[in-house]
């Protein structure tokens, strides 16, 4: 399998249980074909390194994914330089104004997270994580608030933590951002958009790509962020679960629309899909779920992790093998043996009306106006 990304790391599996959240092979023999090009989100890394890893073993068709953020994945399958990309927002209508006919495929489910790094004691992965509202998260990230002993922090954990005798510390929160056009900040602005006013006030409502900020640290991918994070006592960050979790951090939680406090993992992605309705062209906001009773217990900022192709696979002097191979891996990827896979990396499977519709747009791929279909399984017999 290749891989080119920034930083080249391993990932461990962590064995971690969530008080809220607790739900042989064959390989093929096929002849490698084709070696598949994708561009996109390192947000979506954990699950892309495992899966197409494991693609390649059964069917041996090589992936050459290049991690870094959702817009180059966007740019790439527009300029029709890649055969996929990979991300965790869909293109709106102005990027697809005029294009050749875009396919946007979900595969997983996965919600953002927000990181702290507090070496005080009590406030380890062991303990009772830190609680916190989107106004206090919208402050934080504008720079009205700055400290970890905040009166308002300090409040809404008196309230509603376990633990109502941990003092939080004199600390100076460091905000850990994108500098970068990037997908998981299209996702926190959602979200902030959506639920805090001060947000809205000070912001506005429109979903942004790039924050102008004042205040932190920049990284240009999601990986360069859990560094700094890792590296910043104080410090305040938005990544994926399996990113906090293999780096020791804590995982704050935070309250959704119906009051309930969370962290973004597969039990509270799953639930805001029971929000969520499939659409004709599979772009589905899921963020901030605001329904008067389902999503009880929905994560704040859940995305799907997209498959973004064309329609026509005939495009840049690829060939049908190229396409075939395309068509495969995400028949691969929709299939029960990599959907359960999602799992143990902190990334849901779709469920069972999502998986419907994105097989449906699966058989919308051609080659030269034929349609294409996955190959048959075929097994090696040594």
């Amino acid at each position: 399998m290749l891989f080119r990304m920034k930083y080249f790391y391993s990932f461990l599996i962590i064995f971690y249980t969530l008080v809220s959240c607790s739900p042989p092979m064959r390989r093929a023999q096929t002849e490698n074909i084709a070696t598949l090009k994708g561009v996109g989100s390192s947000f979506v890394l954990p699950m892309s390194s495992e899966l197409f890893k494991d693609f390649q073993e059964k069917k041996d068709i090589a992936v050459d994914y290049t991690a870094d953020n959702s817009y180059l994945g966007m740019t790439a399958i527009l300029e029709g330089t890649a055969d996929f990309a990979l991300s965790e927002i869909y293109m709106n209508d102005k990027q697809l104004k005029d294009q050749a006919e875009i396919l946007h495929i979900p595969i997983a489910v996965a919600g953002v997270n927000f990181a702290y790094h507090i070496k005080e004691d009590g406030f380890s992965m062991q303990d009772d994580p830190i609680y916190l509202t989107p106004d206090i998260i919208a402050k934080m990230y504008l720079g009205q608030i700055t400290k970890w002993n905040d009166p308002e922090i300090v409040a809404i954990n008196k309230k509603v933590a376990i633990d109502k005798d941990r003092v939080l510390p004199d600390l100076d929160i460091v905000i850990i951002h994108r500098a970068d056009n990037a997908g998981d900040t299209v996702l926190l602005s959602r979200f902030l958009s959506k639920a805090s006013p001060v947000w809205r006030k000070e912001v506005g409502t429109k979903v942004l790509s790039k924050l102008d900020w004042e205040i932190g640290i920049t990284g240009d991918t999601a990986l360069d962020l859990m560094q700094h994070h890792v590296q910043t006592p104080g410090a305040f960050t938005y990544t994926t679960m399996i990113y906090g979790l293999q780096n020791n951090m804590p995982l704050a939680r935070v309250r959704n629309f119906l009051g309930t406090y969370g962290r973004g993992c597969n039990f509270r992605s799953l639930e805001a899909m029971k929000v969520a309705e499939p659409t004709a062209d599979n772009r589905i906001d899921l963020t901030y779920p605001q329904h008067p009773s389902l999503g009880k217990e929905a994560a704040v900022a859940t995305a799907f992790m997209y498959m973004i192709v064309r329609k026509e696979q005939n495009y840049n002097n690829r060939t049908k093998e190229q396409a075939q191979a395309t068509v495969d891996l995400l028949s691969w990827l929709l299939s029960p043996v990599a959907q359960i896979q999602l799992d143990p990396i902190f990334f849901a499977g779709l469920t069972p009306k999502f998986r419907k519709t994105s097989r449906a747009t699966l058989a919308k791929m051609t080659y030269n106006g034929e349609a294409l279909t996955p190959s048959p399984e075929r097994t090696n017999r040594k």
